[in-house]
């Protein structure tokens, strides 16, 4: 039995950001919820986890690759911002599970796709906002890509 893919990841996904973001935060209920952090953190994973609804991708570790690339060059995210990430204990586990190894293999495995993303994120029409994008909640998914020229992959 195949499961079905999550409305937020279809391309033309007729659902606000909102909805794509409750949608993807209830299908990953092991996640920190933002209200258990403080902080840069907190304000972190808000962004980070509003690319993953936006860019059209999920938590395993090969869409993580793309988020983090989506994220780098389609947004409008300072590399300072994105360092946060490194120092929080969420990538401290995920690096303690997956490993040097298994990062690399990710990484050789993902590489098609990140190179995609890069293509993509070249032809957008503007970067994504990375925070003060709250006004974008009751836009849907295929007005925001239309907009940006988002094509998720």
């Amino acid at each position: 039995m195949q499961l079905q893919k999550p409305k937020y990841k279809y391309q033309n996904a007729s659902i606000t950001l909102k909805e794509g973001l409750e949608e993807y935060q209830s299908m990953h209920s092991g996640l920190l919820q933002e209200e258990e952090m403080k902080g840069d953190a907190a304000e972190f994973f808000h962004s980070h986890d509003i690319c993953h609804v936006v860019f059209g991708c999920d938590t395993t570790l090969g869409n993580e690759a793309m988020v983090e690339t989506w994220s780098y060059f389609g947004t409008t995210v300072k590399l300072k911002e994105l360092m946060v990430y490194i120092d929080t204990k969420e990538h401290k586990e995920i690096m303690r599970k997956v490993g040097i190894t298994g990062t690399i293999w990710t990484f050789i495995k993902a590489f098609p796709n990140i190179i995609k993303v890069i293509a993509r994120t070249r032809k957008m029409k503007k970067k994504w906002p990375w925070s003060d994008n709250e006004h974008y909640l009751n836009v849907s998914l295929k007005e925001i890509r239309d907009d940006f020229n988002i094509k998720t992959i």
